[in-house]
């Protein structure tokens, strides 16, 4: 009885796309400022920052998301905790178009603070969107897939489009754990109430088609299930890519 609720409860949301999934607008090309351009510019933006309205501080933080230069990171990183959050968004934005190793760990710290991600979600998910462009680093992977399981939806959609924009070879294993639609055990006396199922569901609603994508992007097929993504790679093909299947990792 469980499993036909639930296999119903599927076929009436699975029409439904979740809001905020469209794919971004192309961005233009970031605008490379030499020291020299570099200098002027945070001088010109500094006074900005600094105003007590939100909008003119965000405002000016959104300078930054067009021009680059690793000079910028340093002063970027405080805007973070501004207490406005349509600044924090930007300042975020901002660190995004920095591709250097100091914007990418700044990005991952804050998303990742455990009194952040869970109490503040919506901020949490936009740093993680950030690093899209910056740039995951060395242990970007690690962290957002630690934090993964407890996170709102917003977060774990957030990270699941963020490796697919990394392109992460280590998120193979964790693509094709997320493959397949939730679905509960009625053979399981310890399964959990339908009222998890219906979150669970909604979750993966909303991230499956970057997890999808992801895969897609890995290996170059279009594959149905999880099942199908292991045995692909067991092939000939699937040991040329490197890409092993290690569950829960």
């Amino acid at each position: 009885m469980l499993r036909v609720a639930l296999s119903a409860f599927a076929l009436c949301f699975a029409a439904v796309p979740a809001p905020g999934q469209d794919p971004p607008a192309e961005k233009p090309a970031p605008i490379l400022d030499d020291a020299a351009a570099a200098t002027t510019f945070l001088r010109e933006q500094q006074k900005a920052l600094a105003d007590p309205e939100p909008s003119v501080r965000a405002g000016a933080l959104e300078r930054f998301a067009t021009h680059r230069s690793e000079s910028y990171v340093k002063p970027l990183i405080p805007m973070l905790k501004d207490k406005n959050p349509d600044v924090v968004k930007a300042a975020a934005r901002a660190l995004g178009n920095q591709p250097y190793a100091a914007s990418s760990d700044a990005l991952i710290a804050y998303a990742t603070n455990p009194k952040l991600f869970q109490s503040e979600p919506e901020l949490a998910a936009a740093a993680i969107l950030a690093l899209g462009d910056a740039g995951l680093g060395k242990k970007g992977y690690d962290k957002l897939r630690e934090i993964f399981d407890d996170a709102e939806k917003s977060v774990k959609t957030a990270i699941c489009r963020a490796f697919l924009a990394a392109k992460e070879k280590k998120a193979f294993s964790f693509f094709v754990d997320h493959c397949d639609q939730p679905v509960a055990d009625p053979s399981n006396p310890a399964n959990p109430p339908a009222s998890y199922w219906k979150a669970r569901f909604e979750e993966w609603n909303d991230y499956k088609q970057y997890v999808r994508a992801g895969l897609k992007s890995l290996t170059g097929q279009s594959l149905a299930t999880s099942k199908h993504y292991i045995d692909w790679a067991g092939t000939a093909e699937g040991k040329k890519s490197g890409l092993v299947y290690r569950r829960g990792t």
